[in-house]
């Protein structure tokens, strides 16, 4: 499973104009699996697609990069939540 996962992750690099951090899982051994466009990466595999390392030091669960630019987008766009307090 394990080489089927790089070799699936090599094939899909390239394809990604955007990127979203899914969901992380750091186990006590020190390895940690990240969800990336709803795929499983290997931190080191994940860091190779970022271009950075580590991925999930710079990027929140639930946003989005954009690795040409390196610009990032949030779950919910600033300004989106506005709280009404009752009178």
């Amino acid at each position: 499973m394990q080489h089927q996962r790089k070799t699936a992750t090599h094939a899909t690099t390239a394809v990604y104009d955007s990127v979203k951090l899914d969901g992380l899982v750091r186990r006590s051994s020190g390895h940690s699996t990240l969800w990336l466009n709803q795929q499983a990466f290997s931190e080191a595999d994940a860091s190779s697609l970022l271009g950075h390392n580590p991925p999930h030091d710079s990027l929140r669960i639930g946003e989005t990069l954009a690795p040409a630019s390196g610009q990032r987008f949030d779950l919910l766009p600033q300004g989106s939540l506005s709280v009404r307090r009752q009178p």
